[in-house]
């Protein structure tokens, strides 16, 4: 193979590798790394005393989708809790909420799926949060153990929450979102309540493959021929 070929070969890799690393992304939501609602289920508030709140995203699809790995962004801090995740063992809980009768919120009563994870990816991302403490943003990420179903224009709630680490205070980052809003109940406000903004995350039909490889095969296969010899004529 001649040197000519690496920039092209590079080229390949890296538009196909770009394509499928994007593949069965179903629902991304950005943050927008100025802020980020309480999403913890044990902390300490501005006056020492020890609260909880849990937030839920709305999601709604035009056709039916299972999703089979969640990520979303986060960070830590506020009232003079620490900006920086725990020293130990971290754990999270992903609920899907069916709406209640009447006002469509959250149905407490009604859970429809629910996990949790001792062991999941957390990565700084090198951003910043445009609050108090200037805190580290993070990407987390988690591959379900059962797959969660959404049916087609049907309305479900999705919850993420930090649960039992009293030491510090997660907070889920706000997004631009496709269904505008949240829903958020805490210590002082014992129903669901409805809110503007939405909170960032991905959902994933699939996780994505690890196909590197089978691109830099394809496409050696199709460029074949440079590697025979070539024959000299007499």
């Amino acid at each position: 193979m001649t040197l000519r070929r690496t920039p092209f070969l590079i080229l390949v890799l890296t538009l196909g590798w770009t394509e499928v690393s994007r593949a069965g992304l179903v629902l991304e939501q950005s943050p927008v790394r100025v802020g980020g609602p309480a999403a913890d289920t044990l902390f300490v508030d501005q006056f020492g005393l020890t609260g909880w709140q849990l937030e839920a995203d709305n999601i709604r699809f035009d056709s039916a989708e299972t999703i089979r790995r969640i990520g979303w962004w986060g960070f830590y801090g506020g009232s003079g809790t620490p900006t920086s995740p725990p020293t130990g063992t971290e754990t999270m809980r992903i609920r899907a909420y069916a709406p209640r009768p009447g006002d469509l919120l959250p149905d407490s009563n009604n859970i429809l799926y629910e996990t949790e994870f001792t062991n999941h990816s957390r990565t700084a991302t090198g951003e910043i949060i445009g609050v108090g403490g200037a805190p580290r943003e993070y990407y987390y990420q988690v591959d379900l153990p059962n797959p969660l179903q959404f049916e087609a224009d049907t309305l479900y709630w999705l919850e993420i929450v930090q649960i039992g680490d009293i030491s510090t205070r997660f907070r889920w980052e706000t997004a631009g979102g496709q269904q505008a809003g949240h829903a958020f109940v805490n210590d002082h406000v014992p129903d669901w309540q409805f809110t503007s903004d939405s909170l960032a995350l991905q959902l994933w039909s699939v996780p994505e493959p690890a196909t590197l490889s089978l691109l830099l095969v394809f496409w050696l296969v199709m460029n074949r021929r440079s590697w025979e010899p070539r024959r000299c004529r007499a």
